[in-house]
């Protein structure tokens, strides 16, 4: 019987060890990875729009002026935001998931940072920014107005297939 308590001493050990070696792990930031590899593909908007912040009435529909609106996101957290196709514009840069918040990182052209609040159903991605640096002239007397920016995308293909716009 001594034999048997002796031999599963190093198997308790070993159990123990297990245990304690994921406690280190950051659940924040596996979540966070999770949550980037299921962005990772194609998403072809369905509504993207400009809103005003203080006057809800007053919209503008950017899929209606560039036609299409696509955002890429690769496994290296690299996007980019395709208004109007083939010779369109493009917003590139990096993309961070903040819990619950996704941080667009624009490369070099914009130089911003847009904090989006979002929601991942299925195949439905839906970004909203309160963001004060992206405005608009709604009512065209040169003075910008503050932006709500809302976007629906669904997700095209896990794979980029488009034609990625960007330096990097």
């Amino acid at each position: 019987m001594r034999c048997t308590f002796i031999s599963a001493v190093p198997l308790v050990l070993l159990i123990n060890l297990s245990i304690f070696s994921c406690k280190g792990d950051n659940p924040t930031t596996a979540s966070n990875d999770l949550v980037l590899r299921s962005l990772v593909g194609t998403w072809n908007a369905t509504k993207y729009e400009y809103r005003h912040a203080e006057d809800y009435s007053q919209h503008v529909d950017l899929i209606a002026a560039f036609g299409t609106v696509t955002l890429m996101i690769n496994s290296a957290s690299k996007y980019n935001l395709n208004l109007g196709g083939s010779g369109g514009l493009n917003d590139c840069g990096t993309i961070i998931v903040e819990e619950d918040t996704l941080a667009f990182n624009a490369d070099a052209a914009l130089e911003i940072t847009i904090h989006y609040d979002y929601e991942l159903s299925g195949d439905t991605l839906t970004l909203i920014t309160h963001n004060a640096e992206i405005e608009w002239d709604f009512d065209s007397d040169g003075v910008d107005d503050p932006v709500v920016l809302t976007m629906v995308l669904k997700k095209g293909s896990s794979d980029l297939t488009q034609p990625w716009n960007c330096e990097n």
